[in-house]
């Protein structure tokens, strides 16, 4: 692989890719979330955190599998491949962090 590909891969370049605000956004919000449940020292709050970040990691990874699945699995390769190029960097930010502070929680 060329220098030029691997340095266009680091972190930055997925952020890019996935929208700067919606990577920030996907990062910044769960753990802002837990960090008030924490602060607050309020055990419900930290359930509701660690609840709702549950609910959204296993949704996401449900609807990912019977919804997008099949529907992408009927497109053309060419089609196949702009979709996850677009897609997989928006999910490389989102479902670590949801994982993790549903874990955290």
């Amino acid at each position: 692989m060329a220098t030029a590909d691997r340095t266009r891969g680091g972190i930055g370049g997925l952020a890019q890719r996935a929208n700067p605000a919606f990577a920030g956004a996907a990062v910044a919000v769960p753990i802002l979330a837990l960090a008030g449940a924490i602060a607050s020292n309020d055990p419900r709050a930290l359930v509701y955190v660690h609840v709702m970040a549950g609910v959204l990691w296993t949704g996401v990874d449900i609807f990912m599998g019977a919804v997008l699945g099949p529907v992408v699995g009927g497109l053309d390769p060419e089609e196949r491949g702009s979709f996850f190029a677009k897609f997989t960097p928006k999910m490389t930010f989102l479902m670590p962090v949801l994982a993790t502070v549903t874990i955290t929680a």
